[in-house]
Parts: structure tokens; sequence; C-alpha cells
């Protein structure tokens, strides 16, 4: 009679040999990271130290007015103190319960910082939806509610293999391609000639100060080209807007947030409109597609707000065409009985820079179709 267990004895210490050496690899990378982590996400040029530090952890001051006499080199733009030690935190409930930490002071608001604090944003944001739905592939949230509500996602499906925006795809590239009466077309306007560029917008321009969404970058095309804007919710712009994204389907969004003060400040005012509570039901964007996504609103499923924008513009049964995503934020405005911003303002433009922003690394899948 034949017996496996000599066969399982030899290949055990094999398999555990194998699975300890990739423990092993997961340590190394941690550490690796966690040395770096703080330091790549600073967004700096160059770093001044003590002559007598040894190792950054255990760093020694100098004088601040070393700092500040870099101002006089040229090409220094700016500079920022920061101060790092290792301290021993007490639990307050259990003080006998101590350890070393390291405690990094900075102020906030200097150049520099911005990317460390976006992306921490970024990473709870995403830590959060990935928490509260771990059966649903990572990238599958550009799906909306349907990477979430499989009862529904087949019918999408069967949806998308004849999407309703197909004519608008075609509408759209026909009219990004008719000349002005200058003869120039949108293409002289983009990066690119406007083909897979979608994935950078929203951005700050920082010479306008102020935050340009894809489809304040086309009417502003048209006007210096000596053309009418178009109306921002629906139509032309929605159909041009739409030929671009499909342009751009399967690159990652790379939205990018300066070092600019004022795009700090955009993005800030775009991350509280995110979460403040208006409207005479008291709700805000958060309360809908963050706290409560997966649940039910009367016969609607409320969607995760991570990769919301991805698939912008979309055509809605309930519209009966295609719209854009400031369509959709005044929609959601009124349904909570707030007297919704204009499109196109500033309130919804920093807040599409936020909440784009928080589907970094997502695809592109726009549009899309939803009901």
């Amino acid at each position: 009679m034949h017996s496996d267990k000599p066969q399982i004895g030899r290949l055990f210490p094999d398999f555990l040999r194998k699975f300890l050496i990739f423990v092993q690899l997961e340590f190394r990378e941690a550490l690796f990271v966690s040395a770096v982590r703080y330091h790549d996400a600073l967004n700096y040029d160059l770093a001044m130290l003590s002559p007598k530090t040894d190792f950054m952890v255990s760093s020694k001051q100098f004088p601040r007015a070393r700092l500040y006499q870099t101002l006089g080199v040229e090409g220094v733009q700016s500079v920022t103190a920061v101060y790092m030690r290792l301290v021993s935190w007490r639990n307050p409930v259990d003080p006998s319960n101590a350890r070393n930490i390291l405690a990094i002071g900075f102020d906030p608001a200097e150049p520099g910082f911005e990317r460390l604090l976006s992306e921490e944003d970024l990473e709870k944001f995403r830590s959060y939806f990935y928490k509260r739905f771990p059966n649903t592939p990572k990238d599958d949230f550009i799906n909306g509610v349907y990477s979430i509500d499989a009862a529904s996602r087949e019918q999408w499906e069967e949806i998308e293999e004849f999407p309703p925006y197909e004519l608008n795809i075609e509408k759209g590239k026909t009219l990004f391609n008719t000349p002005f009466k200058n003869g120039k077309t949108y293409a002289s306007c983009f990066r690119n000639g406007g083909i897979g560029v979608k994935q950078e917008y929203p951005y700050f321009d920082s010479a306008a100060g102020k935050v340009v969404t894809l489809e304040a970058a086309i009417n502003e095309c048209r006007t210096k080209n000596g053309e009418q804007p178009l109306k921002w919710e629906k139509g032309d712009i929605a159909d041009i807007s739409a030929y671009m994204a499909y342009t751009s389907r399967g690159s990652k969004i790379n939205v990018v947030i300066p070092s600019d003060e004022r795009a700090q400040q955009a993005y800030q005012r775009g991350k509280e409109h995110f979460y403040a509570k208006r409207g005479q039901l008291n709700l805000s964007c958060a309360d809908c597609h963050q706290w409560n996504a997966g649940n039910r609103v009367r016969a609607d499923l409320l969607s995760p707000a991570l990769g919301h924008t991805s698939h912008f513009p979309v055509y809605r049964s309930k519209w009966g065409g295609l719209g854009t995503l400031h369509r959709r934020y005044v929609g959601c405005n009124k349904q909570v009985r707030f007297a919704a911003f204009k499109p196109q303002s500033e309130e919804y433009s920093d807040l599409e820079l936020f909440h784009t922003y928080m589907s970094n690394g997502l695809v592109l899948n726009g549009p899309g179709a939803r009901k």
C-alpha cells in the first residue's frame, strides 16, 4: 500500500525554508521603507544637518540663524526648520507601559510638508474603504457601486456592452477636431494634443492662482480662440470631455498637489467641503459616500467615494443623457436640500481637486453609465 507520508516529510522542510525566506524579505523591506518613508514624503531639495549628527534619529541642533543664512544663496526659494528626536512615550492609561518613539516637529503651513499631509489623507482614505469592503479588489473601486453590488453588476455589464454614451464619444471627437474660426482646434491648447491627458486633471494653476478642471480648460481654450464658452453641465462640453476621457482610459489618475500655499489652501477647502454637513438634511459628501457607503437610501445603494471621479463624465438613466462631475455635485447638493453652488465655482473646483486626489493611482474608465 502506497503512503504519502514520507513525501510530505521531505516537502515540509523545503516549504518551511521558503516561507521563512519570504518572511525575512518582508521584514527587510519594511525596515527599508520605514527608514526612508518620512524623508521620501517631504518635498525638499537639500537638507542641512549639524556636523555633530551621527544618524538621523538622533540629530544635533544648530543655530536657526544658519538655516536662514541659506536664503542668501542664489536658487534657494525657502527654508523650513524640522525637529527630530527620540522621546519616551508613556501610555496615559497604563503609565508603566512606555516605549521610545521618533517625535517630529514642524509647522504644517510651511512649504515642504504638504505632500506629507495629503499623502496621509490618501492613505487613510484608501485604508478605510479597503477595510470596509475587504472582498472588493482594490482596482475595482473605479466601477462605483457595481464594485460592491454583485446583484446589479451583471445588468450594468450588459449595458456597457452597448454603451449609451457611444454616440457622445463620437460627437465629442468630431467637435474636438473641428477647427475654430481662426483655424485652430482644441488640440492646440493641450499637452499631447489633448489625447490621453485627463489623468492630470484637475490641477492647480499657479499663474492663475486657481484649480483648473478639464471642463474649465476646454472653455478656456474656446475663449482664447475667440469662441463663446459652452454651458458647464451637459451638451457639447460633456461630449468633448467624454472623448478626452475615452482617450485616457487605462491611465492612472495622477493629480499633483504642488507646494504653492494657495494650492494647499484649495486642497484643504476641498477636503473641508467633502466632510462639511450642509442643507436641511444636514448631510455631507462623506456621510453618504464614506461612512454609509454600501448602505441603502430607499432603493439605492450608496456608492463608495473611492474611485468616484474615475468614470466621469457619466451617462445617467435618470438624466437621459451625459453629464459632467459638477452636474452631479449640483444634484447631490439639491438632494440634501442645499442651495447648490454654480458649476465650476471655486467650491466645486476645490472639491474636485480633493475628490480626485483621493483616487490617485486608480485607472480612468470614463465615460461611464449609471442609473
